[in-house]
């Protein structure tokens, strides 16, 4: 059972990263884990430019001051100790869930010009395929597709044993089968979920 929770975390967290420069975007959480991959992703030569979203949603904490404001001073103290050089960044200072995280990081894009034909998302390990799906379905629905979204997760420690950690990977399990049918992700966004963690997934949802 626990190893189970540990192979649906690494399908959810399971990275898709470029092999060139590329448009990115960090979703916002009070976490400064994805701040530090995306200062890390930056210093491999891997991000074109930014877009750091988040306002204050679930995912806040006890932050004042909108989630991306608080990454982009998370990845400017990390990047100043690796002595990395951070690319152009945008702030999105609005999002309050994931769809207004990419709708919001969309809109910028088109209004600073910012060419994209694939875009990387990085994000907390347990929510990245998820929110990279959001991010493809957003552009999907502006009749702007996207070529790829690749995957960058946080360095997140996982543990399989705690019942926070547990729930919130059966969260997003839910939300990739359940959200397509809701047209909240394309239609095709758990297709490439094993069948054993499907099963899994659905036996859990019974007890």
């Amino acid at each position: 059972m626990i190893n189970r929770y540990s192979e649906v975390f690494d399908y959810l967290s399971a990275p898709k990263a470029p092999t060139s420069p590329e448009g990115t975007v960090v979703f916002g959480r009070k976490d400064p884990l994805v701040a530090q991959r995306f200062v890390d992703l930056s210093g491999e030569g891997l991000v074109k430019w930014v877009v750091i979203t988040g306002g204050k949603g679930k995912d806040s904490g006890d932050l004042d001051i909108p989630e991306s404001e608080y990454l982009a001073h998370e990845a400017e103290k990390y990047a100043s100790l690796k002595d990395t050089r951070l690319p152009l960044a945008f702030l999105e200072t609005r999002a309050e869930n994931g769809a207004e995280n990419a709708n919001f990081s969309l809109d910028i894009m088109r209004n600073e010009n910012l060419g994209h034909a694939a875009l990387t998302a990085v994000a907390h390990a347990t929510s990245l395929r998820r929110l990279a799906h959001m991010l493809d379905h957003a552009a999907t629905q502006r009749e702007e597709p996207l070529g790829s979204v690749y995957r960058i997760p946080s360095n997140y420690s996982f543990d399989a044993k705690n019942p926070e950690d547990q729930a919130e990977a059966l969260g997003e399990m839910k939300r990739l089968v359940e959200w397509p049918q809701k047209d909240w992700l394309l239609p095709t966004a758990g297709d490439d979920i094993p069948e054993d963690l499907l099963y899994f997934y659905l036996d859990s949802t019974k007890k």
